[in-house]
């Protein structure tokens, strides 16, 4: 009994270890991943196929192969070209500005530009006003050492910026100075001397002189300043500058260069940045020319991966410079969203509306929360593809000093603002400025002054007579033509061109500040105009195709053809195919294909943006028992708006639901009829047509 016990207890036992046993192997062999001696987290291990937007990528146990290799790495140089565009806007933006300036002459820190008559739209300067005096000038620290610059009084704000936008000193009245002028000195930045300024500068003899002194950390700096018209005109502010600005190396105090001022005023040159692969060229000048010390080390090293290194050609092979060119492409479109379609939080000024800042999250360092998210990389290429001049006088709530900008690029409705409609812009009273306040309107192509009949696409209120309202408000016209009795107050736009206008207040107040007070939205007033003769445009085309069975192959369901060209293909035919089992070596299959486009315009306000799409496929087949054929439909009916006209080439842009189209218009179509803004209704069918006739009449083909 005691052995039997045992021995069934023992097989008791033995039963249960072998039972754990094959449990936990077995629950082991779950827990362990195929090729390791243990579980894997999934997270960490790559598939062998990757499915992404720039292709499937293949990998063996996590190596990527030839191909993978090669996509990578050329999306790799896309992105980086790319990002290199859009962190490298502020340096080629002021180097813009100095090749600019020295295609009219002033090619030395001693020759200043001057807008003494104002900036009119002729030179291409981003956001640039016409409502103050501009004087400015390139210092070269490099070629001069440190450097003296004498304001006079009453100068308006002032800045002096380092070759990638950033801030060295104000001057004038935000400046140290408080308007009332004086001398300040730039150190380059190699200058090792006992002068140790912080930012913005401090005051100090230097040879028996009071300085303002500022260190820059490049060895070119931008000297930008303003000067206030007196009853409306330049002449005063001109001669302020003429007579008492001051530029020389303070090693030739004793013999200073006399100045030299070029009028800027009428004259059509460049100061803003390309667009294409040239602006690598640009950005490896400013690179090569300035100390390293001037950019950080991610900066330096993400210009330095697409070929862009001080001490080092830019010369990129065949395959490099397409895919820049690619990125710069890319680049530029998407500092153009981030301009006019900004997603930025803290863009907006009031909720609801399309008013907003240039300085987003209020710093001039582009400083995010404190810092505490880091730099704001969207915020500083909002602002620098679209204006110059960083301060902290623009973001700092200096009551009754300084400038105040805001900016929008549509109308109440969200859409954009086009040039062929009359908008309104209420302006309502008691506007906190204590000096002035300004709208000017920007060809949303150059960011620069729009280029009209009108040399100042403006309103001042210190310059221009403005009819007011009874209530104090100012009610302001953008049109192609003034409205009737509206011509004081009319700023001219241009037909299939868009357009965008910024608010300039001059010594804001605090209700500016604290919101009390706001502009109004942009209005369309545009009538509609059910007279015009509204054209309709009809394309057509197609073309047949016929080719001869040669063999039918019935395990396949697949047919080899012979066409007009003697060219034999195969045809594999779907299970949706009726009637297969009727096709016969010698007869003949017919292919026809046709599109057909109909468009038709109706004058429209557009305002509510309609663009809809309704797509509908429809497919007829020939009955039980007869030849395989049929005949597959497909139609699109869709609303859009006229987006832009080119007279000269004949072709109209249409913005739909999912696309813009540009098409050319025939010449019996009456061009000047349709106006941008029209609302489009358009019939696209596409048709495809496979009938097979049988044998008889026709040569078996063997």
């Amino acid at each position: 009994m005691i052995s039997k016990y045992w021995s069934m207890r023992g097989w008791s036992i033995c039963s249960m270890v072998c039972a754990m046993l094959v449990l936990g192997t077995s629950a082991y062999a779950e827990q362990t991943t195929p090729g390791y001696n243990h579980k894997i987290p999934t997270k960490i291990l790559t598939p062998d196929e990757v499915e992404t937007p720039i292709g499937t990528l293949n990998f063996f146990d996590g190596m990527p192969d030839s191909a993978t290799v090669e996509k990578v790495y050329d999306n790799l140089d896309l992105i980086r070209g790319t990002e290199t565009f859009l962190n490298g806007i502020p340096a080629t933006s002021i180097e813009g500005m100095r090749l600019g300036f020295r295609d009219i002459g002033a090619d030395a820190s001693n020759k200043a530009v001057i807008m003494d008559k104002l900036l009119d739209s002729s030179p291409l300067f981003l956001t640039g006003n016409t409502d103050t005096v501009y004087c400015m000038a390139f210092l070269d620290l490099k070629k001069d050492g440190a450097t003296v610059v004498e304001i006079p009084a009453k100068s308006a704000p002032g800045t002096v910026d380092d070759a990638y936008f950033r801030f060295v000193t104000d001057m004038g009245v935000t400046g140290p100075d408080a308007g009332e002028g004086g001398k300040y000195l730039i150190l380059p930045p190699d200058y090792d001397g006992d002068l140790n300024p912080p930012e913005g500068g401090m005051k100090a003899v230097v040879d028996g002189e009071t300085y303002f002194v500022s260190k820059s950390t490049s060895y070119i700096n931008l000297l930008f300043l303003r000067g206030f018209l007196v009853d409306g005109k330049p002449d005063v502010a001109t001669a302020m500058f003429e007579n008492g600005l001051k530029i020389y190396p303070l090693r030739d105090a004793g013999n200073p260069p006399k100045m030299e001022f070029i009028s800027g005023s009428g004259k059509s040159f460049n100061t803003i940045h390309a667009n294409n692969f040239d602006f690598y060229e640009e950005l490896h000048t400013v690179i090569e020319r300035e100390p390293v010390s001037m950019l950080d080390p991610q900066l330096r090293g993400l210009f330095a991966s697409i070929g862009i290194e001080k001490g080092k050609p830019f010369n990129p092979d065949a395959r490099m410079k397409k895919i820049l060119t690619q990125a710069v492409a890319i680049g530029n479109a998407t500092a153009r969203a981030i301009v006019f379609r900004p997603r930025l939080e803290g863009f907006s000024y009031y909720p609801g509306s399309g008013w907003g800042t240039g300085f987003v999250g209020s710093s001039y360092q582009w400083l995010k929360d404190g810092g505490k998210g880091g730099r704001n990389l969207d915020a500083r290429a909002l602002f620098f593809y679209q204006a110059t001049v960083n301060t902290p006088a623009m973001v700092m709530e200096m009551v009754g000093k300084g400038s105040q900008y805001a900016a929008t690029t549509v109308d109440k409705n969200g859409d954009y603002l086009y040039g062929d409609k009359t908008y309104r812009l209420k302006i309502p009273g008691n506007v906190p400025a204590a000096d002035f306040w300004s709208v000017v309107i920007y060809d949303p192509q150059t960011r620069s002054e729009l280029q009209t009949s009108q040399p100042f696409p403006s309103k001042n209120s210190k310059r221009d007579a403005l009819q007011e309202n009874a209530d104090g408000s100012v009610d302001l016209y953008f049109a192609p033509k003034a409205p009737e009795g509206k011509e004081a107050n009319w700023i001219q736009t241009v037909p299939g061109k868009g357009w965008y206008p910024i608010l300039r207040l001059y010594g804001p107040l605090k209700p500016w500040f604290d919101k009390t007070w706001r502009p109004g939205e942009l209005e369309s007033i545009s009538g509609v105009d059910s007279s015009r003769e509204m054209p309709a445009v009809l394309v057509g085309e197609g073309a047949t195709v016929t080719a001869i069975v040669v063999a039918v192959d019935w395990d396949n369901r697949a047919l080899v053809l012979r066409t007009e060209d003697d060219e034999l293909i195969r045809l594999e035919v779907s299970e949706e195919a009726r009637n297969f089992p009727q096709v016969r070596a010698g007869d003949r299959v017919v292919v026809a294909y046709s599109i057909g486009v109909a468009l038709a315009l109706s004058p429209s306000d557009a305002s509510n943006g309609m663009r809809e799409r309704v797509d509908t496929v429809t497919l007829d087949r020939t009955e039980l028992g007869q030849k395989p054929g049929g005949t597959l439909r497909s139609t699109i009916h869709a609303t859009g708006v006229v987006r832009a006209i080119d007279p000269e080439l004949r072709t109209v842009t249409f913005d739909g639901a999912e696309h813009t189209v540009t098409l050319a218009v025939d010449e019996d179509i009456d061009l000047p009829n349709i106006h941008v803004g029209d609302q489009v209704d358009a019939l696209y069918q596409e048709s495809l047509a496979i009938s097979v006739e049988p044998a008889v009449g026709h040569p078996v083909l063997k």
